[in-house]
């Protein structure tokens, strides 16, 4: 019951552009389902209507991304009077069934990562 509650969660950030999958790198991913050239702007990385500690809080979509020495997308912070947020954009052309990922040593929101990880 919890398990199809975050799946109806989740689906509500999902768009026509993205779905989740199995990772070649850790757990679940997000894939592209369609074509995405460099610099189109993905979906909301993190809910400005959701904050803790003044920042906005990740999105499913955003929780699921892995991280990548060579990403194929870049965050993009979106500040104004109001409001703070990321968007996630394509950094690189991408092809569909392709795992969107980001450099996580690149944003304070993530974890630096350690070099051992893929």
């Amino acid at each position: 019951m919890y398990q199809l509650l975050i799946e109806k969660l989740q689906s509500l950030y999902e768009d026509d552009k993205y779905e989740y999958g199995d990772s070649k790198i850790h757990g679940t991913g997000v894939m592209a389902t369609n074509k995405m050239k460099h610099g189109d702007i993905i979906d909301k990385a993190t809910d400005p209507s959701r904050t803790e500690n003044g920042l906005p809080k990740v999105t499913p979509m955003g929780s699921k991304l892995n991280h990548s020495w060579d990403p194929n997308c870049i965050l993009n912070m979106v500040r104004t009077s109001r409001i703070i947020f990321h968007n996630l954009i394509a950094y690189k052309d991408i092809k569909p069934g392709e795992e969107l990922t980001v450099d996580y040593s690149k944003y304070s929101e993530f974890k630096d990562p350690t070099p051992d990880w893929k």
